[in-house]
């Protein structure tokens, strides 16, 4: 069969790609991108009808030279703008295998760079779209099916994230973003059969006045490239249509969202203004100037505060002047916390006559009420006005909220029970950087003096464990809903279960250091035979007891020269076994057996921890004072010892947010003052 070379045009087509997310790099903001395949897609030409593509997958056939020099990822095939790009493919990184070819893609910190990075954080890959061009097609007809035109020779332009995948079977490419109709030229090879002479002089006999078939052929082509000429031609005239409709209409809606945000920053500007009293020259200069509403309410407070470094000051000294005592705005505001403090927990908080006044009063009537107090008229408000109105930056009820909110938190957390605090070191550290925590060896023994005077020196042998904290924390958000339905629970019960929340974590955290037994700096798990501190399985009793107190009194110092002699002074037991370690120690009642435990043992102390029953061996814990030896360490960031709150004014909600904030760690330090005891 005779091989025929001609060129044809064909319509530029955009290739659909794979991102592989689970190879995402979150320190090298790498991923790697399936960026073509050999797998046929069925495309379609205005001049040859339908087509099965195949992109042959070889380096003899790919012009590799964009993609070895780190060819631009694009966002959505714009490439009008270097903001356009939202990063590069990896020189080096290009793999051709299986019919596929791959590719590492560095993600830069644009924008939208950032934006499809925390998207591969989150789970998510991104869809991609490959432009190409083909330079040569080999083709081959298929009986009763669309040939197939394999590229031989063609060349990737660039790598697009798009927010949905192209059809590749339905949706148009080029190299050019907005030209998508566009056609371009390629060469075509194919194999024709061979037309014999006897067929052809045949043909010429039957036909002798008809034209050629080359000019039928040639005549047929050329009014299938006129149609499709004017078929893309009607096609981009529509879409040049649609674009400046398209234009208008988001000219339009930005022009009305723009109107839409001054009406509403020059009424919250006069709301402002009207609220606290401000001259008409001043709301009428922060308009005229663009201010926005952050601006307006700093300049009311400079204003406020000038006003009051102006009034009159009097001196305790004089009878007939006011003299010193408790502003009135923070007389009110300590009343009404106080009265929201003590309908939470009457035992707990007492009621003064100040807060008395406002004790029966709806969350909504207290805040109309203590408007009213403050100056301003609620007449005619509705609850959700009103509501609206004490959320606002410049008024004190979000102090007053954030106060209760605030007092029951640290209330609640200082007083969950904690069942740590006895069995470690408390302390605190600079940074969230790891911390190293020495632990002194055996100290030298006196020596006897020479003949000479002279001292010998002694040496002592130290070790170092790691201790490090992280930081915690939640935000919630109070809504004005809250306070029109007079759900007062929200502001108290809420936080009341969040300060309870913050000491859970910080036994959590410690008792997780026992319990998954971490290796200490000699590359040793904390508790085992090596250091002499795991002990075979056994139930809390007087037996087992005493065998632990004789491995830790035999436990010896660094220098592994004498033993310590330590004490056991203390228990960690399973919810399991609170009550046989009750009798055992003499708290109930005992039985003839019972009376037969040492005094030694009846006067250790014992913590009931449940979260040792989870444990797959429900291990119990004897160990020695914290302050005889280092056991475990739990650590505050100084200077911001224990959970803290802050509140602030709404941005999300339509409200006040609540955030709670807690630095917290703990540590292994040293092996030799704790004792394990597994039931399991």
């Amino acid at each position: 069969m005779p091989t025929k070379i001609e060129k044809i045009r064909v319509p530029t087509v955009r290739g659909e790609g794979l991102v592989r997310s689970e190879s995402f790099n979150e320190e090298e903001r790498t991923v790697e991108v399936i960026w073509a395949t050999e797998t046929p897609v069925l495309r379609y030409s205005w001049q040859h009808g339908p087509y099965n593509e195949i992109l042959k997958m070889s380096s003899d056939a790919i012009r590799m030279e964009r993609l070895d020099k780190g060819m631009s990822v694009l966002n959505s095939h714009k490439s009008w703008d270097m903001k356009d790009r939202i990063g590069t493919v990896v020189p080096g990184s290009i793999r051709l295998s299986e019919g596929k070819g791959s590719c590492l893609v560095k993600l830069n910190k644009s924008e939208m760079g950032e934006r499809i990075y925390q998207d591969l954080k989150d789970g998510h890959p991104f869809p991609v779209s490959v432009g190409y061009h083909v330079h040569k097609f080999v083709k081959e007809e298929r009986e009763g099916a669309p040939p197939d035109w394999t590229a031989v020779d063609w060349e990737p332009n660039e790598i697009s994230a798009t927010p949905v995948p192209a059809d590749a079977s339905a949706h148009s490419r080029s190299e050019q973003d907005g030209q998508d109709l566009e056609t371009y030229e390629c060469v075509m090879e194919r194999n024709e059969p061979a037309v014999s002479e006897t067929a052809s002089d045949q043909e010429d006999d039957e036909m002798p006045n008809s034209p050629s078939n080359e000019n039928t052929v040639d005549d047929i082509k050329r009014q299938a490239e006129e149609d499709a000429q004017r078929k893309v031609n009607e096609a981009l005239a529509e879409a040049k249509r649609k674009a400046e409709e398209d234009s208008k209409r988001v000219a339009e809606e930005a022009a009305e969202k723009a109107r839409n945000e001054e009406r509403e920053r020059t009424s919250s500007i006069a709301r402002l203004c009207n609220d606290h009293k401000m001259s008409d020259e001043f709301r009428k200069k922060h308009i005229d100037e663009n201010s926005d509403l952050n601006t307006v309410r700093a300049a009311i407070l400079d204003a406020q505060i000038k006003n009051e470094d102006e009034m009159p000051t009097f001196s305790n000294a004089s009878p007939a002047q006011p003299t010193g005592g408790q502003d009135e705005t923070e007389t009110r505001r300590k009343a009404v916390s106080d009265a929201l403090l003590y309908r939470h927990d009457p035992g707990t908080f007492e009621l003064d006559d100040a807060a008395r006044q406002w004790m029966g009063m709806s969350l909504v009537g207290i805040a109309r009420s203590y408007l009213e107090d403050c100056g301003q008229s609620t007449r005619g408000m509705s609850d959700v006005e009103v509501a609206k109105r004490m959320f606002h930056s410049t008024s004190d009820f979000p102090l007053i909220l954030g106060n209760v909110a605030n007092t029951t938190f640290l209330k609640a957390y200082e007083t969950y029970p904690s069942t740590y605090e006895m069995f470690g070191t408390r302390t605190t550290v600079a940074n969230f950087k790891p911390q190293k925590v020495m632990r002194l060896g055996d100290a030298p023994g006196l020596e006897r003096i020479n003949e000479h005077g002279e001292y010998g020196r002694g040496t002592m042998k130290e070790a170092g464990e790691s201790l490090s904290i992280d930081d915690f924390g939640v935000m919630i958000g109070f809504t004005r809903r809250a306070l029109i339905n007079d759900e007062q629970g929200a502001f108290t019960k809420v936080p009341q279960m969040l300060g309870a929340k913050a000491k859970e974590l910080e036994n959590d955290i410690f008792w997780d250091v026992l319990l998954n037994n971490p290796k200490m700096s000699d590359g040793k798990a904390l508790f085992g035979a090596e250091h002499g501190n795991l002990r075979t399985k056994a139930d809390p009793s007087a037996d087992a007891i005493a065998a632990a107190r004789l491995h830790m009194r035999k436990q010896k110092g660094l220098g592994g020269k004498r033993p310590l002699n330590l004490r056991i002074t203390r228990l960690a037991i399973p919810a399991k076994f609170e009550y046989a370690v009750e009798k055992l120690m003499g708290t109930l009642p005992s039985d003839d057996t019972a009376k037969n435990v040492p005094a030694s043992i009846k006067r250790l102390t014992s913590v009931v921890e449940p979260r040792l029953d989870d444990a797959p061996d429900m291990p119990w814990f004897a160990c020695a004072d914290p302050s005889t030896i280092d056991t475990v360490h739990y650590a505050f960031l100084s200077g911001q010892e224990g959970a803290r709150v802050d509140t602030k004014e709404g941005w999300d909600i339509d409200g006040m947010e609540l955030k709670i904030n807690h630095d917290f760690g703990a540590g292994a330090i040293d092996h030799r003052g704790m004792q394990k005891t597994p039931t399991k």
